[in-house]
């Protein structure tokens, strides 16, 4: 954890939390800062995920909404004066805003200590032995967002870790505005660097990115080859 960022009891605080809302009422309620009586009075329900109405509105409502693919993208080929000639690169289709959020890269999720060329981290890999997820034999368009170096002069956007339905997800956001036809780039990290722009020679194997960075800040990384096979 940095040194700017003060410590703090998640567990307790999310007890804490709780109390403002009318599902989550304790036994020890009169002896937290929230004050009993108006805690009685709170009429909202905590929720993890939205509710949709049930029975038949529900479902046209979910299947008028859903989408199975990445609106505003475009899977290219990459031109021989490209720096990855012949591989796959995401372009925009429609402009895109800093902030906005490109899509979700999805996959397989994997136990800790596995992964492959194209596994990112779906926690946040400081806290120790945290899960993967691979879009090697599954994925969407977002597997095919290439690393920066040799292409811009900085990556474009980056992954940040949130959670939807109590689950993490690993979503591409917009570092700055992307006009049509951009490509979106990321940074792979420095272990995706050395094991393929310096050739050092004690790397064996596939690369290790080092995604220590990522969770969240300014910053992206991943364990992925430059583009699709």
């Amino acid at each position: 954890m940095s040194d700017d960022i003060p410590e703090f009891d998640q567990e307790g605080l999310c007890r804490q939390n709780a109390l403002h809302f009318k599902s989550e009422l304790s036994e020890n309620a009169a002896n937290d800062d929230t004050n009993l009586a108006e805690h009685l009075t709170i009429e909202t329900v905590h929720t993890a995920s939205n509710i949709w109405p049930k029975g038949r509105l529900g479902k046209q409502m979910r299947k008028k909404a859903s989408r199975t693919h990445i609106h505003g993208v475009e899977i290219r080929t990459l031109p021989e004066s490209h720096f990855l000639p012949g591989e796959k690169g995401l372009f925009a289709m429609t402009p895109f805003e800093q902030f906005d959020s490109v899509g979700e890269y999805t996959g397989q999720v994997l136990p800790p200590c596995r992964g492959g060329e194209y596994t990112a981290y779906l926690e946040d890999a400081d806290k120790g032995l945290a899960l993967g997820v691979d879009a090697h034999t599954f994925g969407n368009e977002i597997r095919t967002i290439n690393h920066y170096e040799n292409i811009a002069d900085a990556p474009n956007v980056i992954m940040s870790i949130c959670y939807v339905d109590e689950l993490p997800r690993v979503l591409i956001i917009c570092k700055r505005d992307i006009p049509v036809g951009t490509e979106f780039l990321l940074d792979y990290g420095s272990g995706y660097t050395k094991y393929h722009f310096t050739n050092a020679s004690n790397n064996k194997g596939k690369p290790t990115v080092d995604w220590g960075e990522l969770a969240g800040g300014d910053k992206s990384g991943g364990d992925e080859s430059g583009g699709d096979e």
